[in-house]
């Protein structure tokens, strides 16, 4: 995991973690509080699931472009009678 999504993530937890201490505070009773931690957990839950979902999808279109891309360069190489060019493992660091 990256460091700026680990940094993200503690942040997440100490957000919850101090509007449960002015749930606290406020004087909210224990089970109402944890009937909001459940609605809060759900809702991360549900909004984590569906930005998984989308970026799988995501993916699958990118790849799925990108063998199209690669079907039409063999065929333009071949009827211009031209060899494809071959990327490099010093290409693709721009990308790594």
């Amino acid at each position: 995991m990256c460091r700026f999504s680990e940094i993200h993530a503690s942040q997440s937890v100490a957000c919850l973690n101090n509007a449960l201490g002015e749930l606290k505070d406020i004087g909210i009773p224990e089970d109402q509080k944890l009937q909001r931690t459940d609605a809060v957990y759900t809702h991360i839950k549900n909004l984590l699931d569906m930005m998984i979902g989308e970026e799988v999808s995501l993916k699958k279109r990118l790849l799925s472009s990108i063998k199209m891309c690669r079907k039409e360069v063999t065929s333009l190489c071949s009827e211009l009678q031209v060899q494809e060019y071959q990327v490099s493992r010093s290409d693709t660091k721009v990308f790594g």
